[in-house]
């Protein structure tokens, strides 16, 4: 602990010489019915563009019930990163397929 805290130090009062600002340069926001899509682009300091977003879609299955997907992604510097929720009411029935390994996107790719 000893040895963390003149780092911790170092880095609470250096926060605003790394201050970062941000200038939006676009945004979408797209609602419609069951479906929602909204998503920002922006200018992170000088040279980081970053684009964040969700989509989101509300399904009804023939079964009865109600299913609703959700897909948050940002994109920028680091890559692509993206994380994806089903969340189901009480008496909805949804096949989910399982998901895929490593070497099998891998293949994909080269097609």
């Amino acid at each position: 602990m000893k040895t963390l805290f003149p780092i911790f130090m170092f880095a609470v009062m250096n926060c605003n010489y790394f201050n970062v600002t941000s200038k939006d340069l676009g945004h979408i926001g797209i609602f419609e019915g069951d479906y929602l899509r909204d998503e920002t682009i922006s200018l992170e300091g000088d040279d980081m563009l970053t684009i964040k977003g969700i989509v989101q879609q509300t399904y009804f299955p023939s079964t009865g019930g109600e299913a609703q997907t959700t897909l948050e992604y940002v994109a920028d510097k680091l890559g692509y990163r993206a994380k994806f929720k089903l969340r189901t009411s009480a008496g909805a029935s949804i096949a989910v397929l399982p998901p895929l390994s490593a070497s099998s996107i891998k293949v994909a790719s080269f097609y």
